[in-house]
């Protein structure tokens, strides 16, 4: 596991992004660059250029990045670049996210690149159980010609088992890239041993017979059918026994780095500060913080609560306390979810009340401030819920509101990690004003 100690450092600072009509010699596609920029992507971040630059097929990567850094666009681009040339329509890269909304967030960034880059014909598609597995059978592959209708498929891990298991001829043996996005979450899932089945299925001695009928090869393609595996995370996890699961062939390790090598990497322009209160007054705490400091009338706020019951219950105070607000967990459905992302990313309301299903990977932009309503129970994952602000060279700040049993556990654990942490100290009389609002709201 040497690699993991020898990793090629990148500064996280945004002030290196690389106009992309500069990145021409290492991108190696007139035609992608076009798409790039139709496709809104006028820079590379120090990530993309860091794995472009060290790209090869005959290896595997592992990315540490923090959140908003542009991991997602850091696998496209070489999938898109390697792939784009292709004449038979075969299963040749697989995106594995943990949850069906970072699916969504992926395959929108893979389809609007694909769609803006000229003579580009990929087809890319979704697997996440949103749907019945039949209806998803039809829309990603082709029964009677035993075929895949997708060049690119982004998945969650559970559902990837059942197509596996019970789409008749699915097949991962033309695969070219295996990607894994938010890595350490992904391996701390279980489920129906699906790293162990994935992986198998797209060994060498699996490949053959080949089930389709046709010639592993065409003139557009290498015969070796290496696969590139690529292992994404903002904290990837450093146990050899998860990665060793992985089976790594030579691998790269991109680190991005910002501060000292034993705190937490953040984005430069991303504040930090918690707020210490007594028993029962975090609610008077959180209005504290979007009333006065402006957060509810002018900054994209998301406040993370622990449980699905606290933020369904803080969302409900807050509007009682004229506080235009929305909330998603778990539970929510999707598709619930997903206009309620939306309208949020539009500026209906400034302020989302959100369990950690939103900590990991999704993409609102323009989120101002995090709130830790409840302490996160990890630095990793505080590292997370604050990544949803500050990303692409933006500026952000995350607050932590501490009731006297979390503070000890704040102050041992996140403290040293997190460089610049500053507390805020309310006003008496502040206070006092919001204890009569949480009091009328208690009353209603």
């Amino acid at each position: 596991m040497d690699w993991l100690n020898n990793p090629v450092t990148v500064s996280l600072s945004f002030q290196e992004n690389v106009p992309v009509e500069e990145c021409r010699d290492i991108i190696e596609s007139d035609q992608l660059v076009e798409g790039l920029k139709k496709a809104g992507y006028s820079f590379l971040f120090p990530v993309q250029a860091a794995l472009l630059k060290n790209f090869a097929e005959k290896r595997d990567y592992g990315v540490i990045a923090p959140t908003g850094s542009g991991k997602t666009l850091t696998f496209i681009i070489p999938i898109i670049k390697s792939l784009m040339g292709r004449k038979i329509i075969r299963l040749r890269a697989l995106v594995i996210v943990p949850t069906r909304l970072l699916a969504v967030q992926a395959l929108a960034v893979i389809q609007a690149v694909i769609d803006a880059t000229p003579g580009c014909k990929l087809k890319a598609g979704c697997a996440t159980g949103k749907t019945a597995l039949s209806r998803e059978q039809r829309e990603i592959f082709d029964a009677t010609e035993r075929k895949s209708k997708v060049d690119i498929l982004v998945c969650t891990p559970g559902r990837l088992v059942e197509h596996i298991r019970q789409t008749p001829d699915f097949s991962l043996l033309d695969l070219k890239f295996l990607v894994i996005d938010e890595a350490d979450r992904l391996l701390e899932q279980e489920y129906q041993d699906w790293l162990e089945l994935v992986v198998k299925s797209t060994e060498p001695d699996s490949r053959l017979p080949n089930p389709f009928g046709h010639p592993m090869e065409d003139v557009n393609w290498r015969g070796d059918l290496r696969l590139t595996k690529i292992i994404l995370s903002a904290s990837l996890t450093k146990r050899p026994a998860q990665l060793l699961h992985l089976r790594l062939d030579n691998p790269l390790l991109i680190k991005i780095v910002h501060g000292a090598a034993d705190a937490v990497q953040m984005p430069a322009q991303m504040s930090h500060f918690y707020l210490a209160m007594p028993e029962g007054k975090k609610p008077i705490a959180a209005l504290f913080l979007l009333k006065h400091t402006k957060l509810q009338d002018s900054l994209r706020t998301l406040i993370f609560a622990n449980t699905s019951s606290s933020t369904a219950k803080l969302a409900r105070f807050l509007k009682d306390c004229k506080v235009a607000c929305f909330f998603v967990t778990a539970e929510t459905d999707s598709n619930v979810s997903k206009n309620i992302l939306a309208d949020f990313a539009s500026g209906k309301t400034n302020v989302l009340v959100a369990s950690d299903c939103l900590a990991r990977g999704i993409d609102v932009p323009n989120i101002e401030a995090v709130i830790n309503y409840d302490c996160p129970a990890t630095v990793a994952l505080y590292t997370h819920r604050a990544g949803r602000t500050a990303r692409a060279g933006n500026t952000g700040s995350c607050y932590t509101i501490l009731a006297p049993r979390e503070a000890k556990h704040f102050k041992s654990e996140f403290m040293p990690a997190i460089s610049n942490m500053k507390r805020i100290r309310p006003e008496k009389h502040d206070l006092e004003s919001l204890s009569i609002a949480y009091k009328d709201a208690l009353d209603l």
